[in-house]
């Protein structure tokens, strides 16, 4: 495999040396860690987090979705074990590894059951893997598990490269439970799998007549695919060229590079905003374009979330500009994130206070930018801003003290859409231990 160092991002590039530090101080700050140690206090108690997962799983019957399910990052027991990790380095000492043990163990012993898990990294075998190494203390514990793991997702990861050049590969490729997500886990990991996972992910980007990413009529019954019965390019970071876009960029940073990775992510980028459109703020995205047809019009104020929007897709541009030296994708990143603060900063961002679709993920989008620009900046003033909206979202007579959807009687105790996820990112506001666990969204 051919590798080289590339000098990305802004905390090297700008700002040489620059260490996590919070968007919080004084008052704010401790309101901040207690709030989501209370919460975190609330995820861990046996009976509370039991309650919590049965009126999860009701929720889950009367919508068809996938249940709690232990081996799950994004509503399961593998989730809890990150968030107990990232709280263990926050706070080490106080406990939350010997808990995060247990939250993994249960994940780890669910991928031994009938029926097999996917490789996924939010509902699979790479996001158990991704969990036992952010609790591992940089490698230091869970050794054997590790290599066990890696060594199960290997033959899954080889299937998911066949996949990527199969006439599913518009469904194959996502962060959440596609080939994007595995390789996210893996850099950084031994092994000989990477290469073709982003070999896969680049030839993508080929030109082709139909883009080789769409979404093909016969491939997915989501709610895009009935939109959109004849087919669409998905525009969001979860699920769309955004991430492929983000994947390839990161993998670059860390000195991995497969050929045509580079040109890939600039044709990817290119693609990218050619589906941009505006709202009454400025530049946005569609979440997703059809194959038979021209970038549908947004809503006056247009969504706004690290899945879907202008939150995600400015930072697969900054991450990919930044990679390849690209001023035009570095431009147009600064662009939409000029315009989505301009969006945050009128108007209340979200309805729900979690992380997929809510205010914990955008709040940690624009704590990410805060961190890779000047100290004092728009984007550091926003996230405080963001972070005070999130802890006024705090609602201490609900069962764990957030829900997924402002108003609605559901308890979801999850990474993804639970109090999990808003937990992580309040303390990556309040604290200065880095939130490297946002690597599963691509952030960093």
């Amino acid at each position: 495999m051919d590798g080289r160092v590339v000098d990305w991002a802004y905390a090297t590039r700008v700002r040489p040396g620059r260490r996590w530090r919070p968007v919080l101080d004084g008052a704010r700050r401790r309101d901040a860690i207690d709030v989501a140690l209370e919460v975190a206090g609330r995820i861990a108690q046996p009976a509370r987090l039991a309650a919590a997962v049965a009126r999860y799983n009701s929720h889950a019957r009367e919508r068809g979705v996938a249940p709690w399910q232990a081996h799950a990052i994004a509503h399961g027991d593998a989730g809890l074990a990150v968030m107990c990790a990232y709280l263990d380095a926050c706070f080490p000492g106080a406990g939350w590894d010997r808990r995060g043990h247990e939250f993994l163990a249960s994940a780890a012993h669910a991928v031994e059951q009938p029926p097999a898990v996917p490789p996924s990294l939010f509902g699979g075998m790479a996001g158990v893997a991704f969990a036992g190494m952010t609790l591992s203390r940089g490698g230091t514990r869970y050794s054997r598990l590790q290599a066990t793991l890696d060594e199960a997702l290997t033959p899954m990861a080889r299937r998911l490269v066949m996949a990527l050049g199969g006439p599913d590969r518009g469904t194959a490729f996502d962060v959440i439970s596609g080939a994007g997500g595995v390789a996210a886990y893996l850099i950084g990991r031994p092994g000989d799998v990477l290469p073709g996972l982003l070999g896969g992910l680049v030839a993508l980007a080929e030109p082709a007549t139909i883009p080789r990413w769409a979404t093909l009529p016969t491939t997915t019954d989501s709610r895009l695919g009935r939109e959109y019965p004849q087919g669409y390019l998905d525009c969001g970071l979860a699920h769309g060229a955004p991430g492929v876009l983000a994947l390839l960029a990161i993998a670059l940073a860390h000195g991995i590079e497969v050929p045509g990775q580079a040109e890939a992510v600039r044709r990817f980028g290119s693609s990218i905003l050619g589906y941009a459109t505006s709202d009454v703020y400025g530049m946005t995205w569609p979440q997703a374009v059809p194959l038979d047809g021209e970038v549908p019009p947004v809503a006056p104020i247009s969504r706004s979330a690290w899945c879907y929007g202008s939150p995600g897709v400015a930072r697969a541009l900054h991450l990919a500009g930044e990679a390849v030296d690209d001023t035009d994708l570095r431009n147009a990143a600064a662009t939409a994130l000029h315009d989505f603060l301009r969006r945050v900063n009128a108007a209340q961002p979200a309805d729900s206070s979690t992380f997929c679709h809510g205010l914990a993920g955008v709040l940690q989008v624009v704590l990410r930018f805060a961190h890779d620009a000047q100290a004092g900046g728009p984007a550091e003033s926003t996230a405080s801003a963001v972070a005070d909206l999130l802890l006024a979202q705090y609602s201490p007579g609900r069962l764990l003290g957030y829900g997924p959807l402002s108003g609605q009687d559901i308890e979801d105790p999850g990474l993804l859409d639970g109090a999990a996820g808003v937990v992580m990112t309040l303390l990556a506001a309040a604290t200065d231990t880095e939130p490297t666990w946002d690597r599963l969204f691509l952030l960093s």
